[in-house]
């Protein structure tokens, strides 16, 4: 009787195993209208890189319209102290500016770190949501100010430095858009 219930178990791990590969298509296929997932994870952090060089910007501009203090005030404490600990904000005695290279910043790979780039997109957002955007008529807060730059122009451009260029336009009043001798 134990070796017909062994039997019988092993059939059904073995029918669970075949189904499960039936049904996950034996792997990932690509094709000429999908292309391959490291295609697709480039276009998601070329996204992510817009957004955070649209809050770094926007928040650089912050900085200088309104008292730097409070800017950072309404970031949150945990939020501010993160700015500061990686060197996205950098004071030197009463002047406060943004780093806008990344690179330059003290972070970690470690995702489960406050030094950690997706600790300082958080916090990054946390500014955007806690300060207005005051110098380009009615007010609105950073966070719609960014969103309503990725929405116009999630990708309209093929290279970095197009998007760096299209934000600096974009945060200082302007429409974001680039004359063709740019692209």
């Amino acid at each position: 009787m134990m070796k017909k219930e062994a039997l019988n178990l092993n059939l059904l791990v073995l029918v669970l195993a075949l189904f499960t590969v039936s049904c996950s298509g034996g792997g990932e296929k690509w094709t000429e209208q999908s292309p391959p997932s490291s295609e697709v994870e480039e276009t998601f952090l070329d996204l992510e890189e817009v957004m955070r060089q649209a809050r770094v910007q926007t928040l650089q501009r912050m900085l200088k319209e309104e008292d730097p203090k409070e800017v950072l005030a309404n970031a949150g404490g945990e939020s501010s102290k993160i700015l500061l600990e990686v060197n996205v904000v950098l004071v030197d005695g009463g002047s406060y500016s943004v780093e806008t290279t990344r690179t330059e910043w003290d972070i970690t790979a470690d995702l489960s770190q406050k030094k950690s780039i997706s600790a300082v997109d958080s916090a990054l957002d946390f500014a955007m949501k806690g300060n207005d955007v005051n110098w380009c008529g009615e007010p609105v807060s950073g966070h719609k100010f960014v969103q309503n730059y990725v929405d116009l122009h999630e990708g309209s451009f093929e290279a970095n430095e197009q998007y760096e260029e299209s934000i600096s336009d974009y945060v200082d009043c302007g429409s974001g858009e680039l004359d063709q001798a740019s692209l």
